[in-house]
């Protein structure tokens, strides 16, 4: 936990994709959400409410898309306990996803419009 709150903790604006830093946040973050499937795992990360802020902390870095979409699947999967939603409330995730929410376009794909997930926001966030 200490390891993974260190990689989010030097995540910035100017962060790109290959840094190792995120690329751990990438896999880490996927693993919890894979882990948030258990209630032992449920029950353990109660115990660490450093975990639910530093997801959150990784929506503020909307241009590094994978891990926001990797974070936001994340939130989901620990969403099933309600525990872990108070959490999750009281670091602020709903205004993230709200965000995420609101910027999103629906006509996009009856736009006909190209799109390619390295070009377009919206097809790397799919929720």
């Amino acid at each position: 936990m200490d390891a993974y709150s260190r990689c989010v903790s030097v995540l910035s604006a100017s962060s790109k994709t290959n840094d190792v830093g995120v690329q751990v946040c990438t896999h880490v973050t996927r693993c919890f959400g894979v882990a948030s499937q258990f209630q032992g795992c449920q029950n353990k990360m109660m115990e660490m409410p450093q975990l639910v802020k530093d997801v959150c902390h990784i929506l503020y870095f909307k241009h590094l898309t994978r891990l926001c979409s990797v974070a936001t699947e994340c939130i989901s999967s620990l969403a099933v306990d309600n525990m872990l939603q108070m959490m999750m409330l009281q670091a602020g995730v709903l205004w993230h996803l709200l965000l995420f929410m609101f910027s999103y376009d629906f006509t996009l794909e009856e736009g006909g419009v190209e799109r390619s997930e390295e070009a377009n926001q919206q097809v790397s966030l799919t929720f």
